[in-house]
């Protein structure tokens, strides 16, 4: 009999969910109070730096507050980068630690069964269709979860990323997108039920759609406060986050 994970998909959120979201998971899929989980969201508009990242010298911080754009530090030691338009994210959060070159190979092989010949060169979190970027894949382990993480460029807005990040890159010449890479129109839904299908057949398991529990989703708000207080989005740290019952 297959195992069964959760599924959860939103459109949308709130980028000041999105981590709260994904540390409650981690920490009650590490602890078994939540089944392997398979997160798939599309966030409304926002930057995000990593944990340890020097925001001043990643992101046009008065351009973003002009405009209105969210400014998030997560939890990860992964650059900066701007995510705008149609960029997807896929998360998953399986309990102990697992081999990830497993989980790689089952996500690589599923974008291919949809005709995205990517690769994934060693050393590097870069997703590459040809010379290009198409996205990015990375792995973690935190609190007894191994978490992969793959982003999709469906079709980012490289001019408003140009205008929140300090790069010296020119994201024309080093990016592209899944509807480029497929030489044709793809909606959200038909990628996201690819990937999910292809993954649930190469890693036998079954998914099963769900939602936060409700100690997930009570850590949630809780959590909330930390990524959207000027002390963790500035430096990165936050001392009450003990108080919170996390393991």
């Amino acid at each position: 009999m297959s195992e069964t994970w959760r599924v959860i998909e939103l459109r949308d959120l709130d980028p000041y969910d999105l981590y709260p979201m994904l540390e409650v998971m981690i920490s009650a899929v590490g602890r078994g109070a939540s089944p392997n989980t398979l997160f798939i969201v599309k966030a409304t508009e926002y930057v995000v730096v990593g944990k340890k990242a020097n925001i001043a010298k990643k992101v046009k911080i008065d351009y973003c507050k002009k405009h209105n754009i969210p400014i998030v530090r997560g939890f990860m030691t992964h650059g900066s980068s701007a995510l705008f338009g149609r960029v997807m994210s896929y998360y998953l959060l399986l309990k102990g630690r697992t081999d990830v070159d497993i989980l790689k190979k089952a996500v690589l092989d599923a974008l291919r069964e949809l005709g995205l010949s990517v690769v994934h060169p060693s050393g590097a979190n870069n997703l590459l269709f040809g010379k290009k970027k198409l996205g990015a894949i990375g792995s973690y382990y935190f609190k007894g979860t191994t978490l992969l993480s793959l982003i999709l460029f469906m079709e980012p807005s490289v001019d408003l990323a140009e205008k929140t990040l300090i790069s010296p890159h020119d994201m024309r010449i080093y990016t592209t997108t899944v509807n480029e890479a497929l030489g044709r129109e793809a909606s959200i839904d038909e990628i996201s039920n690819s990937v999910r299908q292809g993954l649930q057949r190469i890693l036998g398991v079954e998914f099963e759609d769900g939602s936060l529990s409700a100690e997930e989703e009570e850590l949630r708000e809780k959590l909330k406060e930390k990524y959207t207080s000027e002390s963790w989005i500035k430096t990165g740290r936050w001392s009450p986050v003990k108080d919170y019952g996390l393991r």
